[in-house]
C-alpha cells in the first residue's frame, strides 16, 4: 500500500492538509494529516489533483486518433496521459459510415488492451449530423441526415464504445435519433448546430444534456436569439464544454459562463488536434501540415483545426486566467466530465473507493511533476519514491 502526504489534496470539498493510501488500483482512504502513516511519501507544497478527464479529444503528440490506425491512437493518448490525463474520450468527425465503423474498430482494439482499458472511456461522434451552415473544421462532404439505421451500424460495432453523439437538432430525423440513442445509453450533445433557441429548447427536454464546445459551432447570441448558446446556458441541467485555450472563445464569454453556471456544469475539453502538446512549428501529420501557434491552424488555408493544448493546460489557465479555485478547477477538468459521460462512480474526484488516478502539481508553476494511473506512477516521479 501506497501512502502520500501533502498539504494541499484537492477533494470535492476544498484543498485538504492531508493523507491518502492507494491499494492496487484504487484509493483507499482519505484523511486529515495528524493520521498519515509515517511511511507516507511527503509531497509538501504540492499540489494533489484527480486526474484529467477530457470527454473531447481528437488527438495528440503528433497524431489524429481519426486515422484508423491503432498505433495512432495510442500515442495520443499516451501523449495525454504523460500530461495527467488518465481518461479520454475518443472524439470522432464526420466521414463516410464505412470509415467510422473501420476506425471503431481500431477504438475498440486499443480500450480491449491492459494497459489502455481504464484510459479509454468511450467514443464521441462528433458528426456527421451536422449543419453545413455551422461546420467549422468539420469537412461538409461527409455530413448527413440523421439515419437511424447507419446509427445503428455504429453502436453494434463493440456494445457500449460510443459513449456521446453530437448532432445539429434542427435536422430532420434529429427526434428519432435522439431517443434512439437515449434509450441505448448514449449521451446526446448538441453542436455543429445554427438551432435557434426554440429548437434546442424542445432537444433538450428531449434527452440531450451537452453543448458541445460551447460558443463554437453555434451562433452568436443575440439580443432577439439567444440560440443553442443562449439556450444551452440558461438550462441548468446542461453541461457546457469549453476549449479554454485562449484562442477559441474570449476570456470574457469564458467568466460569463462561470456568472451564470458553476463548476459542477462547465467541462473543459481540449477538443486537441494531432499537434495537441507539440511546440510551435509546422508539422507533416497525415499528408496534411500544420501549423501550431497559439492553437492548431491549417498552414495552407489558416482555417482553425483544433486546439493544441492539454487538460494541464486548461486546469492552470482556469486559476491563473480565469480566476477559479482550485477545488472549481479539479471539477471542471474532472468531475464534471466524468458526471457528463457517466463514469463519474469510477473516477474523476480524490474519494475512497476511485480510481487512484492522480496528478502532482508544482504548488508555484502548477505544471505537472508525476502522473499516477491505477495507482502506477506512469509519468514524472514522487519524492524519495
Amino acid at each position: 500500500m501506497i501512502a502520500l502526504r501533502s498539504r494541499a489534496i484537492v477533494t470535492p470539498s476544498g484543498p485538504l492538509d492531508g493523507y491518502l493510501t492507494i491499494a492496487g488500483d484504487r484509493i483507499h482512504r482519505v484523511g486529515p494529516a495528524s493520521d498519515a502513516p509515517a511511511s507516507a511519501i511527503d509531497l509538501g507544497t504540492r499540489v494533489l489533483v484527480p486526474g484529467f478527464v477530457d470527454m473531447h479529444n481528437h488527438g495528440g503528440g503528433g497524431a489524429w486518433v481519426t486515422s484508423g490506425r491503432t498505433c495512432d491512437i495510442r500515442r495520443a493518448l499516451d501523449a495525454h496521459l504523460t500530461s495527467g490525463t488518465t481518461g479520454i474520450v475518443v472524439s470522432l468527425m464526420s466521414r463516410p459510415f464505412d470509415e467510422l465503423v473501420d476506425q471503431l474498430h481500431a477504438v475498440a482494439e486499443v480500450a480491449s488492451l491492459d494497459e489502455y482499458n481504464d484510459r479509454v472511456l468511450g467514443v464521441h461522434l462528433e458528426g456527421p449530423f451536422l449543419s453545413p451552415e455551422r461546420s467549422g473544421a468539420q469537412p461538409k462532404r461527409h455530413f448527413a441526415m440523421p439515419d437511424v439505421a447507419n446509427v445503428r451500424r455504429l453502436l453494434d460495432v463493440a456494445p457500449g464504445l460510443v459513449r456521446m453523439v453530437t448532432l445539429a437538432p434542427e435536422l430532420a430525423g434529429a427526434w428519432e435519433l435522439i431517443d434512439v440513442l437515449r434509450s441505448e445509453g448514449v449521451v446526446v450533445a448538441l453542436g455543429h448546430s445554427a438551432a435557434s433557441a426554440e429548437e434546442a429548447v424542445a432537444a433538450y427536454r428531449r434527452g440531450a444534456t451537452v453543448a458541445t464546445h460551447l460558443w463554437n459551432g453555434m451562433a452568436p447570441i443575440q439580443s432577439r436569439a439567444p440560440g443553442l448558446a443562449g439556450a444551452s446556458i440558461a438550462n441548468p441541467n446542461v453541461v457546457l464544454e469549453l476549449v479554454a485555450d485562449g484562442v477559441h472563445i474570449h476570456e470574457t464569454n469564458i467568466r460569463m459562463v462561470f456568472d451564470a453556471a458553476s463548476a459542477d456544469r462547465v467541462a473543459f475539453v481540449t477538443d486537441a488536434a494531432a499537434v495537441a502538446g507539440l511546440p510551435a512549428g509546422e508539422y507533416e501529420v497525415h499528408s496534411s501540415r500544420i501549423a501550431v501557434r497559439d492553437a492548431a491552424f491549417d498552414a495552407e488555408t489558416d482555417e482553425l483545426l483544433g486546439s493544441t493544448m492539454t487538460m494541464a493546460v486548461a486546469f492552470r489557465r482556469a486559476v491563473r486566467e480565469y480566476g477559479l479555485d482550485l477545488a472549481q478547477a479539479a471539477t471542471s477538468t474532472s468531475s464534471t466530465p466524468a458526471r457528463a459521460i457517466g463514469v463519474r462512480s469510477d473516477r474523476g474526484a480524490i474519494e475512497a473507493g476511485m480510481l487512484a488516478d492522480l496528478v502532482v502539481l508544482d504548488s508555484s508553476s502548477l505544471t505537472v511533476e508525476a502522473v499516477v494511473a491505477s495507482g502506477d506512477v506512469v509519468s514524472g516521479t514522487l519524492p524519495n519514491h
